[in-house]
């Protein structure tokens, strides 16, 4: 399924209605949640080759999260991660780093069974025609997590690059998981300095229990994932 924003970004759910115009790019690769300041030097490592070599720059990425995936395989009771961009808020982080399409495919149990040369093959040459693969120091896939940016360099026709951490002038990564830590612990500021912007939360409003009410907003409850720490939230309403 394609849909084509106004901006006329490119957004693919299904390899197979990849428009030929988007083959052979360079590829920058990886599971995003944040779209922090880390995947943005990923993508502009594929951007870089992408304006030298007059290629189509894209952006491979995965719904759900891998780790949401398994932590509903593993057990109901075992809690999914806490996402920054979930589903659409990513593709919006996304959209806005002047990439020509994004691919979002569909991690599911048999895509997740992939061995890494499948993922290679399917993907990536049958699939995208790559010319060149970019990825974070970090960045695994195939069954059992198996492959990496070495395995990926072996295989070809594509070139590769594989980014080294990368890090704050006071030495801290950027990491969504460092990400999440100090979300939870209230280190908003510490966690947008890492996200280059500041986190925002996309959802539904529900109904509450209408014992408070507000002279700015309708009385109502916002699911916040495992965000737990308090503060006050600006909100905006549409609809």
């Amino acid at each position: 399924m394609i849909r084509t924003p106004a901006q006329g970004l490119c957004l693919v759910r299904d390899l197979t209605c990849l428009p030929a115009r988007f083959r052979g790019g360079a590829v920058a690769v990886g599971n995003f949640d944040g779209v922090h300041l880390g995947h943005r030097a990923v993508i502009d490592a594929a951007r870089a080759v992408a304006e030298a070599e007059g290629l189509p720059l894209l952006a491979l990425t995965f719904e759900p999260h891998p780790r949401t995936l398994f932590a509903r395989l593993k057990s109901h009771s075992d809690p999914e991660p806490f996402r920054l961009t979930p589903g659409l808020s990513k593709i919006k982080a996304l959209a806005d780093l002047g990439l020509d399409a994004i691919l979002c495919l569909r991690f599911t149990p048999s895509f997740a069974q992939q061995t890494p040369e499948e993922f290679i093959q399917q993907v990536l040459i049958d699939g995208l025609g790559v010319r060149h693969v970019a990825v974070g120091h970090d960045f695994c896939f195939g069954r059992g997590r198996a492959g990496n940016a070495g395995t990926l360099s072996a295989a070809g026709p594509f070139t590769v690059s594989a980014l080294p951490p990368q890090r704050r002038a006071e030495g801290e990564a950027f990491a969504s998981t460092l990400i999440r830590d100090h979300l939870r612990a209230g280190r908003v500021a510490d966690a947008a300095a890492l996200l280059g912007r500041p986190f925002t939360i996309t959802g539904r409003v529900r109904h509450g229990d209408k014992t408070r009410a507000d002279h700015r907003f309708s009385n109502g409850e916002y699911r916040v994932g495992r965000l737990s720490a308090p503060g006050v939230w600006g909100l905006c309403g549409d609809g």
